[in-house]
C-alpha cells in the first residue's frame, strides 16, 4: 500500500479471498482486504463485510471509525452480535433515534433498552425514556426520570 499498488493489491487479493480459492477462509487475508479498502476504495468495504465472516471485526471497526464509516461499522457490530456497541453508533456516529429506537425493538435486550432509556433521558424525552426502561426493567435510572418529569413545564 504505501508503494502506491492499492489497486493492484485490492485486485490479487480479491481472487484469492472472493473466489473460493483455498486460502479464502484465512483471517489475515480477509483483513487485508478489508483494511486495504478502508484506506484505498472506500465504496468497496460494505460489500466485503457483508460478503466475508471470518475478519477480526473489532480491529476492522476500530479502523473503519477511524476512517468515518459508521455505516459500515454498524453493520460489523450488528453481524457479530454486538448490539449494544451496534446502538452506540446509531446514537452517537450517526445521530439517529428513530433507527435507534429500530434497532433496540430489533434486538430487544435489556442492556440496549436501558442504554437507549438513558439517551432519551439525557434529551430530556421523557416518555421514552420510561417506555425503554421499563422494556429493559431498568430501575437503575428512576430518579432521573422524577427529576426529569418534577422539572417540566406545567402543561395547559
Amino acid at each position: 500500500m504505501e508503494v502506491g499498488l492499492t489497486t493492484e493489491l485490492m485486485t490479487l487479493l480479491e481472487k484469492i479471498v472472493l473466489h473460493n480459492s483455498d486460502f479464502s477462509k484465512y483471517k489475515k487475508l480477509q483483513n487485508l482486504l478489508i483494511i486495504t479498502a478502508i484506506k484505498s476504495d472506500t465504496s468497496r468495504v460494505m460489500d466485503y463485510i457483508n460478503r466475508l465472516d471470518n475478519y477480526d471485526a473489532v480491529d476492522i471497526a476500530k479502523i473503519a471509525l477511524e476512517n468515518g464509516l459508521n455505516e459500515e461499522v454498524l453493520v460489523i457490530y450488528r453481524k457479530q452480535g454486538l448490539h449494544s456497541e451496534a446502538l452506540d453508533i446509531l446514537i452517537e456516529r450517526i445521530g439517529d433515534l428513530q433507527r435507534a429506537e429500530d434497532y433496540a425493538e430489533k434486538v430487544n435486550q435489556p442492556d440496549v433498552w436501558s442504554k437507549l432509556g438513558y439517551t432519551y433521558m439525557s434529551n430530556s424525552k421523557v416518555t421514552y425514556a420510561m417506555e425503554a426502561f421499563l422494556k429493559c426493567k431498568d430501575h437503575v435510572y428512576y430518579n432521573g426520570v422524577i427529576g426529569l418529569i418534577e422539572n417540566e413545564p406545567e402543561s395547559e
